[in-house]
């Protein structure tokens, strides 16, 4: 798991291109508890930008525990959509 949206780091999609790695990412953690839960999901959309394997859905570094549920459950509804 790693800050895929820091300054110099690589996006999912770039570290997905290379064989044999997960990427762990997504969730921007830095800003999830100040987006409006609709924003949320289009957030977690762009990091992924059009994966469909090899990644895990995880906050960016961390986040925080004091995290609502609305936001939680816009990030979970991301997920049910891909199916």
């Amino acid at each position: 798991s790693w800050d895929d949206r820091g300054a110099g780091n690589p996006s999912m999609i770039e570290l997905a291109g290379r064989p044999g790695r997960a990427v762990m990412a997504g969730v921007p953690h830095r800003t999830i508890h100040r987006l409006e839960p609709a924003a949320v999901g289009d957030a977690v959309r762009e990091a992924v930008g059009g994966l469909k394997q090899g990644f895990v859905l995880a906050g960016g570094c961390a986040v925080g525990a004091l995290l609502g549920d609305e936001h939680l459950r816009a990030t979970r509804e991301v997920v049910d959509d891909w199916g």
